[in-house]
């Protein structure tokens, strides 16, 4: 939970686009298969995005176990 999905991504090797950081360019989208996860900014997200499940794996923080397709 300290660590974006990003940040945990990284650390084990896995490779995801990203660009800013901060949750506003939209590059790191991926999608949501299973769990939660909170986001303090969401501004690179569509509505549409949210109903396909997708997330920012910048800002995304995992609050159960979650399985992402990156």
């Amino acid at each position: 939970p300290s660590q974006t999905l990003l940040e945990a991504a990284e650390s084990v090797g896995v490779n995801i686009e990203y660009s800013c950081r901060t949750g506003t360019c939209g590059v790191c989208k991926i999608t949501l298969l299973s769990g939660a996860v909170t986001m303090e900014v969401e501004d690179g997200l569509e509505p549409t995005d949210k109903e396909q499940n997708l997330i920012l794996a910048c800002q995304g923080r995992a609050t159960v176990d979650v399985s992402v397709d990156a």
